[in-house]
């Protein structure tokens, strides 16, 4: 899934998948020319990972929060 949204994005944004080396946690985060491009992409492959039997769990965070959160970085 992240080569496929690597390919959607092309030059105009990045995926990126990380482990957490302190919680169990994976973080995806996504660069993309629109809030709504970004929220599609990390929303798909976040079901993808879901859909292999991953654990996801937002840290106790909403939605409009990691997104305002997001929008400050």
């Amino acid at each position: 899934e992240v080569a496929k949204v690597t390919e959607t994005l092309g030059a105009d944004g990045r995926i990126l998948l990380r482990q957490s080396g302190t919680e169990p946690v994976v973080r995806v985060m996504v660069e993309a020319p629109t809030t709504g491009q970004c929220e599609m992409l990390v929303d798909q492959v976040i079901e993808v990972m879901k859909a292999q039997g991953h654990g996801c769990k937002e840290a106790g965070i909403t939605r409009e929060e990691r997104m305002e959160f997001m929008n400050d970085v």
